[in-house]
């Protein structure tokens, strides 16, 4: 994982892994973590399906994760194989390596102020990794003391903490050192046990932010405590781990609308970090239809589920259907992204409502009497629809047309009148 060429976890057997012990000698088997969904055997070829869940084993990377099975004893084995692995992504890089330290190159060495103490060897050595690079010969310089070496390393500032990774030869067992960041005692650092076959090792040491977030630099020094013989180091590297935001949070909200107009809705929500929030429609209304905003009006249809909010604003329309009220009268789902993460689900409630009674309606009679206009005026509910209807005799009414809000609350209607027309009365209703 995240670089290192040592394996994280290792198994004894395929069958193992699968939590199928004796190559699943009792039979096929389906568990909720983990199974042995086929066996058969097919003229010389031994089929088999199985799988598992790293659930309560799971396994965390910051970078990258390899994952390999043997295929034989000794790795040699020619097989037909098809994998499957679904797993948890963050788009981030979140260890970034700041820094290398060469020991026994002398450029290296001194560019990091690289010094040592008690000194009990220095020289090469040509081991293999264990796991998958167990046939790969890699040569490298390196030294040990039982003394302390010191050096220093770049980190870059405001991070979440370091892992400070070493290349070792674990042919001697039990290496221990105390670990000091910038004179501070952070703890010790110890490789239980050692391997004197396949001898190289990556082993890390986590240093907790409080040790590094507001420095650009870390001076290392590592004091030696015990082992078989001595703390032996080839090759350090430094990785800065970058903060991890929690998610965003999108904010429920209940908003009012009235009969037969349009209501534009600005999504809205929350992020810790500050980070630009875009907004993705989850959920369509069951009732009335959705719409990109669009300078101020309707724009594109939304007529699916996950479609993203297009206005830079968060900003949607809803149309209800003609004549309808409702408290509730519609729901909408979305999620807010601050670029990385989604929110959990949230709801915009829907109100639709009947505006209120026009009040102070008065008419205006302007133009000559052959050539005139009745300029009608009234008040209202600011954003809503109200329909102005014409007659003669108060008994057969025509819908003339909506009015036009013209300020907040404030509407008006030009009516042109025909030079013949000797009377005209005007009903003002909603919707």
């Amino acid at each position: 994982m995240d670089d290192s060429e040592s394996p994280a976890t290792e198994g004894t057997g395929t069958e193992d892994f699968f939590n199928g012990g004796w190559y699943f000698e009792n039979g096929t088997f389906t568990l909720p973590t983990h199974g042995n969904t086929a066996h058969a055997v097919i003229g010389t070829n031994d089929c088999t399906a199985a799988y598992r869940f790293f659930l309560q084993d799971a396994i965390p990377f910051r970078k990258h994760l390899r994952a390999g099975i043997q295929h034989g004893a000794v790795d040699l084995d020619s097989e037909n194989v098809w994998t499957l692995a679904y797993y948890y992504w963050q788009p981030i890089n979140q260890a970034v390596l700041t820094d290398q330290l060469a020991v026994g190159n002398a450029g290296s060495e001194g560019t990091h102020g690289y010094s040592i103490s008690n000194e009990t060897w220095n020289g090469s050595r040509t081991f293999e990794y264990e796991g998958m690079s167990n046939t790969l010969n890699i040569t490298d310089t390196g030294r040990a003391h039982q003394g302390y070496s010191q050096f220093t390393m770049a980190i870059q500032p405001g991070n979440a903490g370091a892992i400070l990774r070493r290349r070792l030869d674990q042919g001697v067992a039990n290496q221990e050192a105390n670990v000091y960041v910038n004179g501070v005692l952070v703890g010790p650092w110890y490789r239980a046990g050692g391997n004197t076959v396949f001898r190289w090792r990556d082993d890390d040491f986590m240093i907790p932010a409080s040790y590094t977030s507001a420095t650009n630099a870390l001076q290392i020094k590592l004091q030696f405590l015990s082992s078989f013989v001595d703390w032996n180091e080839f090759y350090y590297s430094l990785y800065s781990l970058q903060a991890i935001s929690p998610a965003p949070q999108a904010t429920a909200q209940t908003v009012s609308g009235y009969a037969n107009h349009d209501l534009a809705i600005a999504l809205s929500g929350t992020d810790s970090g500050e980070n630009p929030l875009s907004y993705r429609v989850t959920a369509l209304p069951a009732v009335g239809a959705l719409y990109q905003f669009s300078g101020g009006s309707r724009g594109a249809a939304i007529s699916s589920a996950n479609t993203s909010v297009m206005d830079g604003s968060g900003r949607i329309v809803f149309a209800p259907e003609l004549n309808q009220t409702g408290t509730p009268y519609a729901q909408i789902g979305f999620v807010a992204n601050d670029g990385i993460n989604d929110s959990l689900p949230a709801e915009v409630v829907v109100n639709m409502l009947l505006p209120s009674v026009p009040r102070s309606l008065m008419c205006a009679c302007l133009g000559s009497w052959t050539n005139r206009t009745f300029n009608l005026t009234f008040e209202g509910s600011s954003n809503a629809t109200y329909s102005v209807w014409i007659s003669t005799n108060f008994a057969q009414w025509t819908l003339l047309s909506t009015a036009a809000e013209i300020s907040p609350g404030q509407y008006e209607l030009a009516d042109p009148v025909p030079a013949s027309s000797s009377r005209r009365f005007y009903r003002v209703q909603a919707p």
